[in-house]
């Protein structure tokens, strides 16, 4: 904790000019905000974990999407048959 009016680096002549003081503010806001600090960064760890996990699922998801458009993608091909000149031509269901 510093007194008010301490100065905390520079030389004697700056602090004349009033410069380089460091006015603390009383222990009830340093405890407040040394809390808030503390929430921020759980609140930014939790986010991290929050996007990691939904990064997660999203690939998950998305795998399973590209699966079945090949899926898809190869039944078509299945699906295309070849006519007596050589030509494909999609089967008439």
């Amino acid at each position: 904790m510093f007194v008010k009016g301490e100065v905390l680096r520079g030389t004697a002549e700056l602090a004349e000019a009033g410069l380089m003081f460091f006015f603390s503010s009383d222990d009830e806001s340093d405890d407040e905000s040394r809390r808030r600090r503390k929430r921020v960064k759980k609140d930014k760890k939790d986010k991290k974990v929050r996007d990691k996990k939904n990064k997660k699922v999203r690939d998950k998801k998305d795998k399973k999407e590209k699966k079945a458009k090949k899926k898809e993608t190869k039944a078509k091909k299945k699906d295309k048959k070849v006519t007596e000149n050589g030509h494909k031509r999609a089967r008439i269901a």
